[in-house]
Formats: C-alpha cells, structure tokens, sequence
C-alpha cells in the first residue's frame, strides 16, 4: 500500500508497477492485483502525518470499509423489508459476522476481501431499484458491481450468480423477463467499466504463479 500510495501522490493516475518494491528492484503486482481498496485508502495519505509504513491510513480505510458496509446493508435491508428497526438490527449483526469483523480483518489481514462487503450490499439494492422499474438503476448496478471487480476477483466470481439469481427470481415473480435482462446488462457494462484492471489481468494470466495456490498450504 505505502507504495501505491507514494507513486500515486507523485502523480502516477494508476500504479501498476511498484518501483520500490523487491529493495528497488520493482513488483509487477498491480498489473494482476485489484486497485479499488487501495486508491481508498490513498485519499487518506496527506491528512495523516508521521505514518510511515501506513498503519493509520489502513485502520482509517478498514474503519470506512465496516461503517460503509453497514450502510450499504441497511439501505438495502430497509428496502427489503420496509421497517428501520429490523433493517437497522440486521446491519449491525452484518457488521458484526464473525467471518467479516474478526476473520477477515483481525486474523487474516484480508484488507481487499474486507471491502467487498461495501459493495455487495450495493448489487442487491441495484438489482431491487432494477426489479421495481427505478430510473438509473442498471447504471448503479454496473457502477457497483465494476467496484466490486476492482476490489476482489474470486468474491466477484462467487458472488455474481447471486444477483442474476435473483433478476431470475423477480422476473419470473413478476412475469417480467425485462428485470432479468437489464441486470444482466448492467453487470455486462460493470465489466466494462473495470476492463481498466481486468483486460490486463486477464491477458497476463500465464506470467501469474497460481500452480502454488493448488498444493502445500493452500
């Protein structure tokens, strides 16, 4: 992150090589890595001082990415539901999960992970605005699910049958086959709005070392 930051403060609009890294030698990781939690967290950089190796910025990110999870959720609960209270109760104990709180954030350090609960939350909401005919719903749809790309491949790749899952469900409710394909199109048009991060990834798969991920530890 210190790196990211420092380049991107230099005027860098999207570090992908990390020049510093490896004792200067330089890291490729942001060429493959999702960028979104980490230009979040670079907005902290000038308002914190004497924070060298970046802890204050990270809890300060950490910090928005809880709080910004529980509004998230309670929008759509709210929405859900059509009473504060339950949805209020229900955002905090989403808040609270263990896997999210203390998992993700205090045993594993999944700093990126730990951001896409903001955003999931958002999809939903989305995919109901799409559902009930509101305007500018599939531009939000795509605005958050290209976030959600940006932040965390494998939860977009294990999540995404959730939200078509459930256009299908409305569609069919509703008997509007509509709802299911502007959902769809709003997710196709996410993907082009973080084709930024992801053509490359994608395209540079075969200088990644996944094999390592498939034996040992992993």
């Amino acid at each position: 992150y210190t790196h990211f930051a420092r380049q991107f403060w230099a005027g860098e609009v999207y570090p992908r090589w990390l020049t510093g890294m490896n004792q200067n030698l330089g890291s490729p990781v942001f060429f493959y890595y999702p960028p979104l939690p980490y230009f979040m967290t670079s907005l902290f950089r000038p308002f914190v001082i004497d924070d060298a190796q970046g802890w204050r910025q990270l809890a300060l990110s950490a910090s928005c990415a809880l709080i910004g999870s529980g509004m998230s959720s309670y929008a759509w609960l709210k929405r859900t539901v059509q009473r504060r209270i339950p949805a209020l109760m229900a955002a905090m104990l989403f808040m609270l999960m263990p896997y999210h709180l203390r998992t993700d954030l205090y045993v594993r350090g999944a700093f990126a992970e730990f951001w896409t609960f903001v955003w999931i939350p958002l999809i939903l909401l989305a995919v109901q605005a799409v559902s009930r005919g509101r305007p500018f719903a599939t531009l939000g749809l795509s605005v958050s699910y290209a976030f959600l790309i940006t932040t965390h491949l494998p939860i977009t790749l294990i999540f995404s049958l959730v939200p078509i899952s459930y256009a299908w469900w409305r569609a069919v409710f509703d008997r509007r086959p509509g709802i299911l394909l502007r959902t769809i199109a709003g997710m196709s048009l996410g993907v082009g709005l973080a084709s930024i991060y992801l053509l490359p990834a994608m395209l540079m798969q075969k200088y990644v070392s996944t094999e390592f991920l498939l034996r040992g530890y992993y």
